[in-house]
């Protein structure tokens, strides 16, 4: 989290997060903007040390998306 915050505010903004995530895995950073809404519990645009916390007790995942079979057309 602290290897994070380049502005050292003491909080993750979207672009801190979407870079971390994409640490991890590239393909993670497109649910940044997910997470952070559903993650964050001020609703400052941040997610402060105790947001996080809370999120990884939780389990902040992302929406439930319809899989479409092969028989069915958009």
């Amino acid at each position: 989290y602290r290897a994070s915050d380049r502005h050292r505010a003491g909080v993750l903004d979207a672009t801190e997060l979407r870079r971390a995530l994409q640490r991890i895995d590239p393909v993670l950073g497109r649910w940044a903007e997910v997470i952070l809404r559903n993650a964050d519990v001020s609703k400052n645009g941040a997610l402060g040390r105790l947001e996080i916390e809370s999120a990884q007790r939780q389990g902040v995942s992302p929406p439930k998306t319809k899989r479409r079979g092969p028989s069915q057309k958009k």
